[in-house]
């Protein structure tokens, strides 16, 4: 299939039609790595990240006020004068 480079907004790209990109597995929105190799242009899927529940992450830890205030302190120290 022919694509042709076209104006995209400030920059230059080609579309790629639906039908590729179902081929790919690929949806809007969805990442993939570029990178030029022996003068090709290669697009990989990049596998989305699985959310993680957080759920429990904390249970049994015993955190301290004191720990809180330790924390925002490390945190908010560059942004003090």
């Amino acid at each position: 299939m022919k694509r042709k480079i076209q104006k995209i907004g400030n920059s230059q790209g080609i579309t790629l039609p639906l039908s590729l990109l179902r081929e790919l597995g690929l949806d809007l929105y969805n990442e993939v790595e570029v990178h030029a190799e022996n003068g090709r242009v290669i697009l990989e899927p990049i596998p989305p990240v699985k959310p993680v529940a957080l759920e429990g992450l904390w249970k049994g830890a015993r955190i301290t006020e004191g720990d809180i205030a330790r924390v925002r302190s490390e945190f908010f120290r560059p942004y003090r004068k």
